[in-house]
């Protein structure tokens, strides 16, 4: 408590005024956040997560933190948090502000504040990432045999946008689509066979322009046990082959079944066609046992 009084040139004093008594607080701030994170590149109509280290208070009283937002670089900061957490999930509104910043301080049971801790300044990408389309979700199930997948593309900007198909690592194309017009993803003939038996992933990936991109994710299973290949057109020759030999390469499983026929006259409306699995097999002649030449 205190007390004062007035005295004048002769010495003489006036009574007291006496204080009330007060209590003595032995109170000290805590320390300033000794960092805040925020993502580099703030997305606008998307969320983000402000987080910051803990402050320690000698006192042994710290509360917690109050969290502050700044748009644009001018202005006041405006709390939008308070409590004991060390983080905080903010929404970025679409288009609205081109930057933010964020500031946070510490306070403790007396409603003692630290310093600040200030974030940089974030520039906030307003930019939408194309959208994919299609009739087809989810899981296509069984295929055995080549499908297609019809899908769209467009984009808020009219950015230029290029899209990735693929299955698995396996890439069909990549291409510019025209925004808006219908495309496939053939998932036929020999791409198709070159897909492994068993399930899969599709992924069609559309990216504009400033690398901002989204993906058209599907599944299936490949379910092929049986593949017949025939030459398209007979091979050409002066007359009627009498002795053949034919090498396969490529893997067959040790388990499958694989028969080899062949025909030595080809262009006739129906081929004579001859077992040569065993002749193959053995990597010898197959001599032929058809003469009759056909058309």
């Amino acid at each position: 408590m205190f007390r004062v009084c007035a005295y004048d040139t002769y010495g003489e004093k006036s009574g007291w005024r006496t204080s009330a008594n007060k209590t003595v607080v032995n109170n000290r701030a805590p320390t300033a956040p000794p960092s805040i994170s925020v993502p580099l590149k703030p997305a606008g109509g998307e969320k983000l997560t402000v987080t910051w280290t803990a402050s320690t208070d000698a006192d042994g009283n710290l509360e917690g933190y109050e969290l502050e937002r700044q748009w644009d670089g001018v202005g006041a900061f405006t709390q939008i948090y308070k409590g004991a957490g060390l983080s905080y999930q903010d929404s970025i509104p679409k288009g609205s502000h081109t930057s933010v910043t964020y500031r946070v301080r510490a306070y403790d049971s007396f409603d003692v504040y630290s310093s600040y801790t200030t974030s940089p300044r974030r520039t906030i990408d307003n930019n939408t990432a194309p959208v994919i389309t299609s009739d087809l979700s989810g899981d296509l199930g069984e295929k055995s045999e080549g499908f297609s997948i019809p899908y769209t593309v467009t984009d808020a900007e009219k950015q230029a946008v290029t899209v990735t198909e693929k299955v698995g690592d396996l890439v069909k194309r990549t291409y510019k689509p025209t925004l808006g017009q219908r495309n496939t993803f053939e998932v036929t003939g020999e791409y198709f066979q070159k897909i492994l038996n068993g399930a899969q992933t599709v992924q069609i990936v559309a990216t504009d322009s400033a690398g901002k991109s989204s993906t058209l994710q599907l599944t299936f299973t490949k379910k092929v046990y049986k593949a017949v290949i025939t030459l398209s057109e007979p091979l050409v020759v002066e007359k009627q082959i009498t002795v053949a030999v034919l090498a396969i390469t490529g893997k067959i499983p040790l388990d499958a079944e694989c028969t080899v026929e062949m025909t030595n006259n080809g262009n006739d409306p129906e081929p004579v066609w001859e077992d040569a699995t065993a002749d193959v097999k053995a990597s010898r002649n197959h001599p032929f046992t058809n003469k009759r030449l056909g058309v």
